[in-house]
């Protein structure tokens, strides 16, 4: 016979699964904010789950992470992240959302980058930490699944990897006043960069300025920031002749899925209303969601999206309905698969003027977790 056990605490919750009073599973899900372009949401993200090699292959993970799944519904958790290895997570609802995305730029093409300006680097101090942490959640605000930094987040905790320790460089005004920082791999031959933000485009050519001089002296010929490739940074990169890449891979790496419709819908309805202003006309729609995890509704009109328990809120609406798998709905949700592809995915229902509305709600984009905030 098994036993759940639920350890709590101010970052999160540690789940373990006993078997004759012996633990043989555990997990850590921690409580994260989790941004929807304009809005934020709850987010539980799943790390550390191990079983013990002895009792290995005897179903005790599935057993702790449906458990896990199960709880987060019963707490009306929106929606849940971990970051999974490859061809496993799937089988509890997990879909690929986010993107190994990098920026490349050869040492040799930023001469031009070589421009006077008014900001100068220096080495991280910890008094810059609320700055770092209230600039990266300012610039990161309306992206798509960036972690929100709160009062209890204690700093860079690492570079492009797990294990690789980080530098952080801060770029100030002439007046001495903070303008961005960029971090980047320590002891290690490659210049890879893992977070850099700015509060002045202009601050961004004293900063890449450091990072040559950095590959220089390293014999490095290019520099890699491992960032949305739709990052300020990444784009600013282009002018002097950038590769960008974005990798999806299949069953693995940063996945996500739905857990409570409803939360996670009343959550997200500002970013919704946003959307729903590019609507042509006053029609009203009634757009309703049947899955495998639950049901909810959503009444949709330019410029307002109200999450209803399934019935329209006027009679003169006109009804989309849609059955799926949560899985499905995940990715549609998030953006990875257009209204098209998901409409034509197996076991997947849409009837009603589907592609009148459910592009213009849910488009497609890439989302990149930078990996100083993997957890």
């Amino acid at each position: 016979m098994t036993v759940l056990k639920r350890i709590d605490s101010p970052f999160g919750h540690r789940f373990e699964l006993h078997h004759n009073s012996e633990r043989v599973s555990s997990l850590i899900l921690f409580d994260y904010t989790l941004t929807f372009n304009s809005s934020e949401l709850k987010m539980g993200g799943i790390a550390g789950v191990q079983t013990h090699r002895e009792h290995r292959n005897k179903g005790y993970a599935s057993e702790l992470m449906e458990a896990t799944i199960a709880w987060m519904k019963e707490e009306e958790y929106p929606c849940s992240f971990l970051y999974g290895i490859p061809n496993f997570y799937w089988r509890y609802g997990y879909a690929t959302l986010l993107t190994h995305a990098s920026t490349k730029v050869l040492v040799r093409d930023l001469e031009s980058s070589k421009i006077q300006t008014d900001f100068a680097i220096r080495p991280y101090k910890e008094s810059d930490l609320d700055a770092v942490r209230d600039l990266f959640n300012e610039n990161n605000s309306g992206r798509m699944c960036s972690i929100v930094r709160g009062p209890s987040w204690r700093g860079i905790p690492r570079g492009s990897d797990w294990p690789i320790e980080p530098i952080c460089l801060v770029a100030e005004s002439a007046s001495g006043e903070f303008s961005g920082y960029v971090v980047y791999d320590a002891k290690r031959p490659e210049v890879v960069v893992s977070e850099v933000e700015t509060s002045h485009p202009a601050a961004q050519y004293a900063i890449l300025d450091a990072l040559a001089q950095v590959a220089i002296e390293q014999r490095e010929k290019e520099i890699e920031y491992v960032g949305p490739t739709s990052h300020p940074f990444a784009i600013f990169l282009r002018r002097f002749g950038a590769k960008h890449m974005d990798l999806v891979e299949r069953h693995g790496f940063g996945m996500g899925r739905l857990i409570h419709l409803e939360a996670f819908f009343s959550q997200i309805v500002t970013e919704l209303s946003r959307r729903s202003w590019m609507l042509t006309g006053q029609a009203r729609y009634h757009l309703h969601f049947q899955t495998d995890i639950g049901e909810c509704g959503l009444d949709v009109i330019k410029g307002s999206v109200q999450v209803t328990n399934g019935q329209p809120i006027s009679p003169e609406t006109t009804r989309i309905q849609v059955i799926c798998s949560q899985l499905e709905l995940t990715r549609l949700v998030f953006g990875v698969v257009d209204h098209g592809t998901f409409s034509v995915s197996p076991e997947t229902t849409v009837s009603g003027p589907g592609a009148e509305v459910l592009p213009i709600l849910f488009p497609t984009q890439l989302s990149t977790i930078p990996p100083t905030s993997w957890f």
